[in-house]
């Protein structure tokens, strides 16, 4: 077996890292809101969330040292966070993302505010990956547990709700069910 190493990602994080996470984000989440930007505008956004303290960071590399997944939560109110860090440098980078792919971006916006509309919670995973490779070897276990130590209750999260799999899996690791709508399944960490 492979020896893994879990790192937290913090304002040290070096550029190799960040490419690295901004590679695999894209490869494993093709259709998400951050897959529309270029590799090296998304590890620039990843670095201004994490220096920022914005977002929460976990990878897990190989023995080669590269980045097979990660787990990325935010915490309390991101809105009165991003107002005081940064705030120009990230509003840019959203808004070429916004541009080269508006109408998935509105979507998706939409989907996500009516989804966690009027829930409050400690920590919201925004993404969870693994390198197809590497899938079903517990590392997702191992990545959620970072964010269940570190934050405890409270932890909401949503995915695709055609994603059988990830609900299921979130299922196993005591995350229920609040809300669905026709794009994303809203779970809470029981």
């Amino acid at each position: 077996m492979e020896k893994l190493n879990f790192k937290i990602l913090n304002s040290q994080v070096t550029k190799e890292e960040l490419i690295n996470l901004a590679n695999l984000h894209k490869q494993i989440l093709e259709d998400s809101m951050a897959s529309t930007l270029k590799d090296d505008l998304l590890s620039q956004l990843y670095y201004f969330l994490i220096k920022n303290n914005l977002l929460y960071v976990v990878v897990v590399k190989n023995e080669n040292n590269d980045i097979i997944g990660s787990i990325s939560c935010t915490s309390g109110s991101l809105i009165t966070k991003v107002f005081r860090h940064d705030f120009i440098k990230i509003l840019k980078i959203i808004l070429i993302g916004i541009l080269s792919k508006p109408t998935l971006w509105i979507k998706h916006t939409y989907f996500k505010l009516v989804t966690y509309f009027g829930v409050n919670s400690n920590a919201n995973i925004v993404f969870l990956f693994v390198d197809k490779k590497y899938q079903n070897q517990n590392i997702g276990n191992k990545l959620l547990s970072f964010i269940i130590q570190k934050f405890e209750t409270n932890i909401t999260l949503d995915t695709n709700s055609n994603n059988q799999n990830a609900i299921e899996f979130y299922k196993k690791n005591n995350f229920e069910i609040l809300r669905k709508n026709k794009k994303n399944v809203l779970m809470k960490y029981k």
